[in-house]
């Protein structure tokens, strides 16, 4: 049957801790972060099986801090200021399950994950700099907040390439962090394609795509939807297939968001809602072969 799936934070800040405390810019907010969690969890616990502390902290820093599209607005640090908020984000997350596990998890039964939001990266050849590039690409998106969650730091490709630029976990906070969820909660709806970036063709030092060192392309045969993303179920199985390879959820993976934005022009086109139909079919037909494939242990 249906239940509830309970996020505790989409990107709703209460504004006295963005103008007294610098919001995900502070350690202070993920403290704050852990007592509303707390409050939230002897409140509505008993009937809630299934939380989500945070939803996509990668979009919410990358437009809050470094594009100034959403709240708070800040573009000043680009290539600075998105680190270090989804940094405290994944602090929060992980107070806020060690808060969960030792005193709620046992008495009501529930689990608890952080909404990590991903679309596919194909190489657009099979030359070697594009296949690393679409690993690069997947490592600096995905691997930014699922390798500190399951392996306690972030990729070294990351690492290598921000230097002092990336904050640094204590060993205390990345024995915290690793296997702090119960399930990988995803979230997908597009694929690019990638290429290596040339180095004629630099972006700007101040934009905050520059340090991933790819050029994105539009997915070969694939449709758009009213946002501009490509529509490309293979997408899907390729990302499952990933993650279950690099982290091996213990919970599985469960696909918390999905879906086909569309500007239906009459209300039989909506009632009858073809096209969200056959998204919906393709790609759980896609999710079905990666479940397949891996309980088998093969691979197309």
């Amino acid at each position: 049957g249906i239940h509830p799936v309970v996020t505790l934070y989409h990107w709703d800040l209460p504004l006295p801790l963005q103008l007294e405390r610098d919001g995900w810019l502070s350690l202070q907010t993920a403290s704050a972060f852990v007592a509303y969690a707390n409050l939230c969890f002897e409140r509505f616990g008993p009937k809630v099986r299934h939380w989500i502390t945070i939803n996509e902290p990668a979009v919410h820093a990358v437009y809050g801090y470094g594009r100034g599209e959403h709240a708070p607005g800040r573009a000043v640090a680009p290539t600075k200021e998105p680190y270090l908020a989804v940094h405290h984000m994944l602090l929060a997350h992980a107070y806020t399950v060690a808060r969960y596990r030792r005193s709620f998890a046992k008495s009501q039964q529930g689990l608890i994950s952080i909404a990590l939001n991903s679309d596919w990266r194909e190489p657009l050849s099979s030359s070697t700099a594009d296949i690393y590039a679409a690993q690069r690409s997947m490592e600096f998106n995905l691997g930014w907040l699922a390798d500190p969650l399951y392996f306690g730091d972030y990729p070294p490709s990351m690492r290598e390439t921000l230097g002092a630029r990336l904050p640094a976990f204590t060993p205390e906070q990345s024995r915290l962090l690793r296997n702090s969820t119960d399930f990988f909660a995803l979230q997908h709806y597009s694929t690019l394609m990638v290429s290596a970036r040339p180095a004629s063709q630099p972006l700007s030092e101040d934009s905050f795509y520059k340090d991933e060192g790819v050029q994105w392309h539009p997915t070969i045969g694939a449709s758009k939807n009213m946002l501009g993303w490509d529509v490309a179920p293979f997408g899907i199985y390729k990302l499952a297939r990933w993650v279950s390879q690099r982290y091996a959820p213990a919970g599985g993976i469960v696909v918390t968001e999905s879906g086909l934005p569309l500007d239906e022009k009459t209300a039989e086109e909506a009632r009858r809602d073809v096209a969200r139909v056959c998204y919906i079919k393709q790609y759980t037909q896609q999710l079905s072969r990666a479940m397949a494939e891996a309980k088998s242990g093969s691979a197309a």
